[in-house]
């Protein structure tokens, strides 16, 4: 038994002897888990696994006692996070539901503005999230139900107008229907007596809040529920009082540059039924054209024109440069280069695994099942049959961690329960039973932070939050690990910086805002490309990742290359250095992140370079090589960087040779110490 372990055992043993006196066996056993949370939280007892070091679950009782401080949301929603803050609406019992942050820790955690002052309650309504604000909608009383925002902190969170003047309410749609410019503007639909349904702009400022244009004219809805970024504009359908509803429109953010997309013949793109980014151009299902059909354009007549005879009949997903949908479909922009690659009867969840897609899919052979295609037929096959029969799997909640994907299937033997899977026969397994023989688990909210999957399912002892690094034995009840935490039914799993946030139940509260520190033993830096802008970017931040895999910032898909780093939050031994990161000015004519681990270049370029915004002194950490030959140290490999040379500054970063020397012969210029030249050292 380590000694970590037994110093815990004596201060819990110790902190919870009984007092003299008269108690009662209830207020005994609260003592004792008092105790050991007190220990827990004292740093003296961690968890580790291959994938991540977990500490002791944080409870923030927002609302003291046996009552309810955080709201029960509806399915999938997560909670914001700005500025490595989430924002939530909570009730303290004093000032009703009002607006707070936390930053996972207890002085971080606080009320932001008792927008509604005394105990009514302002009511949240998340609209968006850009890189520097959250935005929702909150009645203070006073001026109805209005635009705000928040930075995260007290004197950051204020009402950006008021949009339907007086104590009327301004309405809104769902918080799916925001959408953000590439300068970080927001674009909301906004409900007005004046003006109806229609496009307003903001950059988070009350002077730079207005309307867009008003597309139907006077009190009528123009906008729908379509808002989609491809290139530089958002797309989406409206109404325009001319009798075509759901029609194809555009804008860079101003009225002059909100128009109807027109095709060729000059005709308007109708009854529009999706509109997705790909590539910098925007693919549109048309329900109004004979046969229905999906259609590209760049916006402007000579640049859109029929892609396929066919509708997309879920949301597509990008791999390996083509975009994939149907039954199964893919395209790479032309054409030339749009064919069926094998017909199946049905495909539901899939994801994209090192330039493979991975999907759940049938061919009436068998029930729903794990497949996985390169885009060619023969590369189109099940990868493994794993309940054999017509009933299928059925595969779900796909969740890409590192090379592997998580998910969940159903066999007969042990229910609906969590399953890993490289991509191969050999490689794809159940990881634990964890709801005992054929019963399910009912495992939901399957997310990925720190390196390992978390999740809820439920087991013998409740419904709670578990872990997995991918083997049983590292598929752990996070309540078992800390003894005492008591979680219960715990939903809105949400990744932020250093840790997991989510809202549950506790041993003695109803539902609280609760934090789940954690850190990564290596963590992957993933790389990503946008062809639009030929950009390349990197990120080890899980937000990124998921920001940019769920394509909240279109355009952007995975090379299927990464190396591994510290994390920020670790522990890290004495050579390791931080690496800093810069975003460029997009009003310098720049849109590109800069990463180093040299300070001397961190600080030349914060004391020089002024259209170069700093970001962070420490996204990840790895190895300074050496000055003069570029050596890397054993048990590290060189990090390459290679500069695009360009006015729109771009940096790729790899740990291929031969990739490299790719890149130089396209016109790059390779970055870094000795010769070929070595940027930084990244551990094994």
């Amino acid at each position: 038994m380590s000694d970590s372990v037994l110093k815990w055992i004596r201060c819990a043993i110790a902190s919870a002897k009984r007092k003299p006196g008269k108690s009662s066996r209830r207020a005994g056993a609260l003592r004792r888990r008092l105790a050991t949370l007190a220990c827990l939280a004292a740093g003296m007892w961690v968890w580790t696994s291959e994938a991540v070091t977990l500490r002791p679950p944080l409870l923030f009782d927002i609302f003291p006692g046996w009552q309810q401080g955080m709201p029960i949301v509806s399915q999938g929603l997560t909670l914001p996070v700005v500025n490595d803050r989430v924002i939530v609406p909570a009730d303290d019992g004093a000032h009703g539901y009002e607006v707070w942050a936390s930053d996972g820790t207890a002085p971080g955690t606080m009320l932001l503005k008792d927008i509604y002052p005394g105990k009514f309650t302002a009511g949240f309504g998340l609209l968006g999230t850009t890189a520097r604000y959250v935005f929702f909608s909150a009645n203070d009383g006073v001026h109805g139900r209005e635009l705000w925002r928040t930075d995260g902190t007290p004197a950051g969170t204020i009402m950006l107008g008021d949009l339907e003047p007086g104590p009327a309410d301004a309405t809104f749609l769902n918080y799916t229907a925001a959408r953000s410019l590439p300068d970080g503007r927001l674009l909301i639909p906004v409900g007005t007596s004046r003006f109806g349904t229609e496009l307003w702009i903001t950059d988070g400022t009350p002077g730079g809040t207005a309307l867009v244009k008003d597309i139907a004219l006077g009190g009528t809805n123009a906008i729908g529920q379509i808002l989609t970024r491809a290139g530089g504009h958002i797309y989406f359908d409206a109404y325009d009082g001319s009798g075509k509803y759901n029609t194809l429109w555009m804008t860079d953010g101003t009225a002059a540059g909100t128009t109807k997309v027109l095709t060729d013949k000059g005709s308007p793109l109708s009854d529009i039924y999706y509109v997705h980014a790909f590539k910098g151009f925007a693919i549109v299902g048309v329900l109004g054209s004979s046969p229905q059909a999906t259609w590209i354009t760049d916006g402007t007549p000579a640049g859109t024109r029929v892609l396929a005879q066919s509708i997309m009949a879920r949301a597509p997903i990008e791999c390996g440069g083509y975009l994939y949908w149907g039954n199964l479909r893919r395209t790479d922009g032309t054409q030339a280069g749009t064919s069926a690659v094998r017909k199946l009867s049905y495909i539901s969840d899939w994801s994209c695994l090192g330039g493979i897609v991975l999907f759940a899919g049938s061919d009436d052979t068998a029930g729903s099942e794990l497949w996985r295609t390169d885009g060619t037929a023969s590369g189109t096959y099940m990868v493994t049959d794993i309940n054999p029969g017509s009933s299928g799997s059925s595969p779900s909640q796909f969740q890409q961690i590192g090379t592997r994907l998580f998910f969940v299937a159903t066999t007969a033997a042990n229910g609906r329960e969590l399953w890993v899977t490289d991509g191969t026969s050999a490689g794809t397994a159940m990881v634990a039973d964890i709801a005992p023989f054929a019963a399910s688990s009912g495992i939901d909210w399957l997310v990925a932070a720190g390196g390992a999957a978390f999740f809820v399912a439920d087991s013998p002892s409740g419904r709670t939050l578990w872990t997995s690094d991918g083997t049983a034995a590292g598929t752990r009840n996070v309540n078992e690990l800390f003894p005492g935490a008591g979680i219960t039914n715990p939903e809105q799993l949400t990744v932020a910086t250093d840790g997991l946030f989510f809202t549950a139940s506790g041993p003695n509260t109803r539902r609280e805002l609760w934090f789940l520190p954690l850190q990564d033993q290596v963590v992957s830096v993933v790389e990503f490309y946008n062809q639009s802008l030929d950009h390349y970017f990197i990120s080890a931040s899980q937000a990124d990742i998921e920001a940019l895999d769920s394509h909240r910032f279109p355009g952007w898909a995975r090379t299927g290359r990464s190396f591994s780093a510290i994390p920020d939050s670790a522990a890290a031994p004495a050579a390791a250095t931080p690496v800093c990161r810069f975003y460029g000015d997009p009003n310098a004519g720049l849109d590109s992140h800069f990463y180093s681990a040299s300070p001397v270049e961190c600080q030349s370029v914060r004391a020089r370079f002024p259209a170069w915004i700093f970001e962070s002194a420490n996204v990840f950490k790895v190895y300074l090589p050496n000055s003069t030959t570029g050596a890397c140290a054993a048990g590290t490999v060189p990090v390459y960087r290679a500069f695009n040379n360009r006015a729109d500054v771009n940096h790729r970063y790899t740990t291929d040779i031969a990739l490299l020397q790719q890149m130089v012969a396209r016109g790059y210029v390779a970055e870094g110490y000795g010769n070929p030249p070595v940027a930084m050292c990244a551990p094994r």
